[in-house]
């Protein structure tokens, strides 16, 4: 064999080493990875509305609570009227 042949060979034997240890690595990062679990929340919590002659509102804000991305078993709401002169009450009982 020539010089140039063998001078290629090590060359390709060299990067074929080096790729093959890149590739290792990045299989020992992929089995290092931890995998994080969403914790799920744990308190109770509980939503005060206050209205007075809101009905035009009142039943998109109680949807915007209850829809919510939280346990319906850990969520209390509360509406507190203060003498509204609408349906208010009407439309709060429809919703729960």
């Amino acid at each position: 064999m020539h010089l140039l042949q063998i001078t290629f060979l090590v060359f390709v034997g060299c990067i074929v080493f080096l790729y093959a240890i890149q590739i290792i690595q990045y299989a020992i990062g992929w089995m290092n990875i931890v995998v994080v679990v969403p914790c799920l929340p744990t308190r109770k919590i509980a939503v005060v509305i206050a209205v007075r002659n809101e009905e035009a509102m009142i039943e998109n804000c109680l949807n915007a609570v209850l829809y919510q991305n939280y346990p319906s078993e850990l969520l209390d709401v509360i509406v507190v009227d203060d003498f509204s002169e609408d349906g208010n009450s009407c439309l709060c009982r429809k919703v729960f």
